[in-house]
């Protein structure tokens, strides 16, 4: 079977060099192209068990990062999170870890229940308030599992808008948070302001949208505050919310 192989590749070499060059063209772009699609469904089998996009970390190792070196011989804390949430709202944890995974945010699904909370206190059918998103193909929101696959998708869109680091990253999470309620406009403008999230400007964005807008309300300038008291750090003894499933 070697040997075999070996003739073959010999003689396709052989009749490649005589070929005209259009034809050694047209072959070598064949064989590149052959390349490439294997190349992407292998990569697209590995996508599928490990989560892909930033999600192949286990639960498991998840629990165990705690600390850090920090390569200068210190070592920092990474606290983790867990939503304070009542049975109701932990009831959508399945469903809430489903599409956090579908959609490459499975690190952040306490924040989405955490979310939840305040959104609606987990009355349905909208949990995520996602009645605005550009995710509602065909509104109105029906029933519990549109409003999650909807929210998931905008929630994901402002934390890679404010580049979101991991559920540590407080800071961006902010920014993140405060554009999910007003809409990715303060996002970009947080930004590009060179800022992070202050309830100041917060409160500055809401004004200056209710002026260009002619209303007297424009979503909640405290609403960062409001989700974070749900999302609570796990203190030593309690379970973490990235406990081994």
């Amino acid at each position: 079977m070697k040997r075999r192989k070996k003739h073959f590749i010999i003689r396709f070499t052989r009749a490649y060099r005589k070929a005209p060059w259009a034809v050694r063209v047209q072959v070598t772009v064949f064989l590149v192209l052959v390349v490439v699609v294997i190349a992407l469904i292998v990569w697209g089998i590995v996508a599928l068990f490990t989560g892909g996009d930033g999600e192949k970390t286990t639960d498991s190792e998840l629990v165990s990062m705690t600390t850090t070196e920090t390569g200068i011989g210190e070592t920092m804390v990474i606290p983790r999170y867990k939503a304070d949430v009542d049975d109701r709202v932990r009831s959508y944890e399945g469903l809430v870890g489903e599409y956090c995974k579908e959609y490459k945010i499975y690190k952040y699904r306490e924040l989405v229940l955490a979310l939840i909370k305040q959104e609606s206190d987990g009355q349905p059918p909208d949990i995520m308030q996602a009645e605005e998103s550009p995710y509602n193909h065909y509104p109105p929101i029906a029933d519990v599992e549109e409003s999650v696959l909807c929210g998931v998708q905008e929630l994901r869109d402002c934390m890679r808008l404010a580049n979101v680091r991991g559920p540590s990253d407080i800071d961006r999470i902010s920014i993140a948070l405060q554009g999910y309620n007003y809409g990715q406009g303060y996002i970009r403008q947080t930004l590009r302001n060179g800022e992070g999230y202050t309830s100041e400007n917060a409160a500055a964005f809401s004004e200056m949208m209710k002026q260009k807008l002619g209303t007297s309300v424009y979503g909640d300038p405290e609403y960062v505050p409001h989700v974070l008291r749900y999302y609570k750090v796990v203190t030593d003894g309690e379970k973490s919310g990235h406990s081994r499933e």
